[in-house]
């Protein structure tokens, strides 16, 4: 693996890893009615003052796993043939080396 191989890889490793640590939420009222919330931190989900009212309560929040496998799926489709393309070729004389 040459070094623009190796570089296509650790940057799309470290946009999954990204997408990880902020994936899309999906925001279900007490009705059902399941809204995209955007994208917030793994740990926090996105949350605003008028959803702690009661009329909306209970609200229930959950990563939106269809987006985000989307997204990864996105990526390494990006990714892998790239790294196809970035190979180097060698050149074979007429002895048979590689050079």
């Amino acid at each position: 693996m040459n070094r623009a191989q190796k570089l296509t890889l650790v940057f799309a490793l470290v946009l999954i890893f990204g997408m990880c640590l902020y994936p899309p939420w999906i925001r279900t009222d007490a009705r059902g009615v399941a809204r995209h919330r955007g994208y917030s931190f793994l740990l926090s989900p996105p949350t605003t003052p008028a959803e702690a009212l009661l009329v909306n309560a209970p609200v229930r929040y959950s990563v939106d796993w269809d987006h985000l496998i989307k997204a990864w799926l996105c990526v390494a489709g990006l990714a892998l043939p790239l790294i196809v393309l970035l190979r180097t070729r060698h050149k074979r004389n007429g002895n048979g080396d590689t050079t």
